[in-house]
Parts: C-alpha cells; structure tokens; sequence
C-alpha cells in the first residue's frame, strides 16, 4: 500500500500505517527545513561516507608513502647490486688476465718423472720406474707425470743430466739454447715421454744423477735416480 504523508497544526509529518499506526517522520521549523528523524538519518548518513572517504584517503596516503618508500629501497638494492656486477667483473677480468699469465709461463705442473732405457727407435729396454743398470743403458730417457693447466698447447721441453758431485754431465739437446722436444700439453693429469739421450753402445757409469726438466727457460722438477 502506498504512504500518504499528512502535516498536522504544529508542522509534524506524519503517515498511517497499514496497521493503523500512526508514525512520525520529521516537523516543518519556522525557516521551512524539516527537523526530526528524516534529517538526523539524511545526516547520519552523510557524516558516515564522509568518515569512510577519510579512512579510504589516508589509507591509500600510507599506501602511496610505503609504495614511494619500498620503490626507493629497492633502486637502493638495485644500484648496490650494479655496483657489485662491476666490482665482480674487474675482480674476473683482473684474475683472468693474472691466470693468463701464469698459465704462459707454467702451463703444467710436473708431479713425477720416470726414467726409462730404450733403444734407437723408441722401444723400451727397461721400462720406467725400473732399476737401470749403467752398462746396458742405451739411450735415457725421461718420462714426465704433470698436470695440465692449459689445453693443447705446444711447449719446448728440455733436460739436463749432472753426475752425483753436482758436476754438468749431459744435456738434452747438446745445444741446450735450440732444440727440444716440442710436445702438446692437455689440461689435467696426462704424462709426456721426452726423447732420449745416449748412443747405441753405452757411455754412462755407475753412480747417482740428477736430472732436470726445463721448459719456458725455468726448471719445472727435478729427480735423482741411480745406474747399477
């Protein structure tokens, strides 16, 4: 059913319900602005969006000021790790260019030498590691255990033999400043076997020799070792 509104005398506003009730809704003042229930609702509820658009505004200010705070922080973040690429790269550029280096002039390391007697052409009479007897000893010949810094490169390798008294016995090649045995050196643990140094008929004696492997004109090891 629909609301008929009255106004009664003193200006009140006022509907029958279907029950018969009669309710009061506001009052007509003198400056003709309804007072009463109606307004206090309309202002109710106006001052309740007001207080809810503050809230959402100083909400979403905290959230502008935290958004603005983290976005600093992380260009903050962002810079030092830059900073840390680049220090990272100058340390990686300075230790390759230092490894470059060190690897040039020792591009292995010698970790054992074995000396072997072989014939003319190569074949092992006794083998390396082996007693060596001075009288049927034909050509010396070392064989070098190392480990490869490098991969595939090719070097001049060199020796030189003393007697026990440290007195300069035989030197492989007979001039030592030209010659050599050029051999290829792979990264890790790999041997190389040099030439050897003797004649078919033996001149060596009983006693105790050194020998010395030289490459890059630095000695690299050194083994003593005895013929019988």
């Amino acid at each position: 059913m629909e609301k008929r509104y009255e106004i009664s005398d003193d200006g009140s506003i006022f509907y029958i319900g279907d029950d018969g009730t009669i309710h009061r809704v506001g009052k007509i003042n003198g400056e003709g602005n309804i007072e009463g229930k109606t307004k206090s609702n309309v202002n109710g509820v106006l001052w309740f969006f007001l207080f809810v658009a503050v809230i959402i505004s100083i909400v979403l200010l905290r959230v502008n000021l935290n958004l603005s705070s983290a976005e600093d922080e992380l260009r903050n973040v962002a810079g030092n790790l830059e900073l840390q690429i680049s220090n990272l790269k100058s340390e990686n550029e300075y230790l390759d260019k230092q490894n470059w280096i060190l690897t040039s002039a020792f591009p292995f390391r010698i970790d054992r030498i074995e000396i072997g007697n072989t014939d003319g052409k190569g074949n092992i009479i006794d083998d390396y590691g082996s007693n060596l007897n001075a009288k049927g000893m034909r050509y010396l010949t070392p064989k070098i255990y190392y480990t490869g810094f490098v991969d595939r490169k090719s070097v001049t390798i060199k020796y030189k033999i003393f007697e026990s008294n440290g007195i300069f016995k035989y030197i492989y090649p007979y001039i030592y400043l030209g010659g050599g045995d050029f051999r290829t050196i792979y990264r890790g643990s790999n041997t190389v076997t040099l030439s050897g140094w003797g004649t078919p008929v033996s001149f060596y004696l009983k006693g105790t020799y050194r020998i010395e492997i030289w490459c890059n004109e630095v000695c690299f090891g050194t083994k003593d070792f005895s013929m019988d």
